[in-house]
């Protein structure tokens, strides 16, 4: 695991850039020597892929979908999204004698790794995709302009999971990115506001609110503290629908109840 964790992932999307998409593991492959562990928090993220082997650190199903597939991906659970691990695997395809040197092989390796590890089951598909715009509402902005420039790099927002966005130098753009992630779905920035700003949004306790879903809590609050709202566009695009896909569960640490946690991590067939 040589290679710096910023150019790993793009590099192994590189290699495979000209792999044959449709390439299906076979079972039994010639040798498949892989095993796949709790990811190690002591080391950054990591990913290598050659032709016969696989080592990762800190690696995500979305990391390897993404090699493999490219594009829009759905069907993953939320605790499929974000469930690290590390992976170090040499699987052998049958039939090919000298995998090292035949480009194939590397596209069977880790598609042998996610249909005969991870039990996944995707096809190609149309998906519904609803993308938010971030705009001003019709009563105007309610929060000011960063009081001076700042020298890049400018301060990271301030966040307290799942409820708080607070900084002095907080772009439109990179408010719409918070919100991305926090509605798990894409929110672009539409306001036309340039500059950075500040603002300062608890959508919990400023509300005052039993919780509920992050939607039914944020919108609102958006639109109460900062004067901005969320307009939706629909739109149909290509996708791989995940049909079923599991963890393995020598990644899950199970100290009560192993039969709930798995449950948990496996897609519906």
């Amino acid at each position: 695991m040589r290679n710096h964790a910023a150019h790993a992932l793009f590099l192994a999307a590189t290699l495979l850039a000209s792999c044959p998409r449709n390439t299906s593991a076979q079972i039994p492959t010639a040798f498949d020597n892989t095993s796949i562990t709790p990811a190690n928090e002591k080391v950054g993220k990591l990913l290598e892929l050659s032709n016969d082997t696989i080592a990762a650190a800190q690696i995500t199903l979305p990391d390897l979908l993404q090699i493999e597939f490219g594009g829009r991906i759905v069907g993953l659970t939320d605790e499929q999204q974000t469930t690290h691990f590390d992976v170090t695997g040499k699987i052998d395809p049958p039939g090919v004698s000298d995998p090292v040197h035949n480009p194939k092989a590397r596209a069977f390796t880790l598609d042998a790794l996610l249909k005969n590890h991870f039990h996944m089951k995707a096809h190609d598909g149309m998906v519904d995709v609803t993308t938010e715009h971030l705009i001003v509402g019709g009563g105007g902005i309610k929060f000011t302009p960063a009081p001076t420039p700042v020298r890049c790099p400018c301060p990271r927002p301030i966040r307290t999971p799942n409820s708080h966005i607070n900084s002095g130098h907080l772009s439109m753009s990179s408010l719409a990115h918070l919100l991305s992630d926090e509605f798990h779905i894409g929110v672009v920035d539409s306001t036309g506001l340039q500059g950075t700003f500040v603002i300062d949004l608890d959508w919990l306790s400023k509300l005052n609110v039993t919780p509920q879903t992050t939607e039914q809590v944020l919108r609102p609050a958006l639109e109460t503290h900062l004067g901005l709202t969320l307009a939706p566009t629909h739109s149909q695009e290509k996708a791989t629908i995940v049909d079923y896909i599991e963890i393995p569960a020598s990644v899950i640490w199970l100290p009560q109840n192993p039969d709930s946690a798995q449950t948990a991590l496996s897609s519906p067939h």
